[in-house]
């Protein structure tokens, strides 16, 4: 073939059987199902780079479910389609915080919660990958943080519930409250 793809696979009766190996010339290594000379089906994808993709196939594309791994050591399990993360998904950043929730074209995308490495969470709704201002934030400790947020911190108007039943309501710059009242 004048692909620049090399093809294992048994053949009967002239048809190549549904399993191949491929090698690329770029030294990326596929293994698993194959329709008409694509990737179809279930199937392991190893990039020379050290990423690897197990999971479903479609006319040569992730579809369907599946798990990307990058050579950072971040991976994402869950739905794809277009071979971009669409659908529900968890993703483990390199950082230690865990994502789990919807995305769309590769960018987090409606309800999600963020886990922090030290057991805090982040659960609110994602636009186009970015945490939309109103949050909720669960600390270990048992305290519930509802309110504004800018990149991560509390920036506004909120309410801070206290394990003890306390609440504290008032106004945060950059994680800071500024401006209280404790009922």
């Amino acid at each position: 073939l004048r692909t620049g793809k090399t093809y294992e696979a048994e053949w009967i009766a002239d048809v190549m059987e549904p399993y191949a190996e491929i090698r690329y010339q770029n030294g990326d290594i596929y293994k698993g199902e194959v329709m008409n000379f694509q990737r179809h089906g279930k199937g392991l994808m190893i990039y020379k780079s050290g990423e690897k993709y197990e999971g479903e196939f479609i006319n040569d594309l992730y579809n369907g479910m599946g798990k990307y791994t990058w050579a950072t050591g971040e991976e994402y399990e869950g739905d794809f389609k277009y071979s971009q993360r669409n659908g529900f998904g968890r993703m483990k950043f390199n950082t230690g915080i865990v994502f789990e929730g919807n995305w769309k074209n590769d960018k987090q995308e409606g309800e999600g919660i963020r886990l922090l490495k030290n057991g805090d969470r982040w659960v609110g709704n994602w636009r186009k990958g970015v945490l939309q201002q109103k949050a909720k934030m669960e600390y270990l400790n048992g305290n519930v943080f509802t309110g504004i947020l800018r990149n991560y911190k509390r920036h506004g108007k909120g309410t801070l519930l206290l394990v003890t039943g306390d609440k504290c309501e008032g106004r945060w710059k950059k994680d800071i409250l500024i401006k209280t009242q404790i009922t």
